[in-house]
């Protein structure tokens, strides 16, 4: 962080208009959700510079992408519930219209799914 420019320099926690990479390697949903919202509530920024994508976004792109991750868990966490166990399943079921304009949502919101499901079947 620049905190005197006011710039926070935040590459693949948060890339605008984009669902998650693939199958999140990197991260545990709820401490990325976690992550997020400390960054936000923490930091005083201006600009955020994601690193992917437009080259620079206002502080809002946290808040947009924690609401899909906790979106995301929701929507999984309730098929979960209801008795939807199978990954494929899952990722053939769980659709999230309000990101369907977001690149990567065709290809890498199922393997989002499936990372969410790994969360539900097996708590990370």
């Amino acid at each position: 962080r620049l905190a005197r420019e006011r710039i926070l320099f935040l590459v693949d926690l948060a890339s605008p208009g984009a669902v998650g990479f693939r199958i999140l390697p990197d991260y545990q949903p709820l401490e990325l959700i976690r992550s997020l919202r400390e960054i936000e509530e923490r930091l005083d920024f201006d600009l955020v510079i994601p690193g992917h994508l437009d080259p620079t976004a206002p502080p809002e792109l946290l808040s947009v992408e924690r609401k899909f991750y906790e979106d995301l868990m929701a929507a999984v966490g309730e098929a979960w519930r209801s008795g939807v166990r199978d990954p494929g399943e899952l990722a053939r079921r769980i659709r999230l219209p309000e990101y369907e304009s977001w690149a990567g949502y065709d290809e890498w919101l199922p393997l989002n799914v499936e990372r969410a499901w790994a969360y539900y079947h097996m708590g990370w």
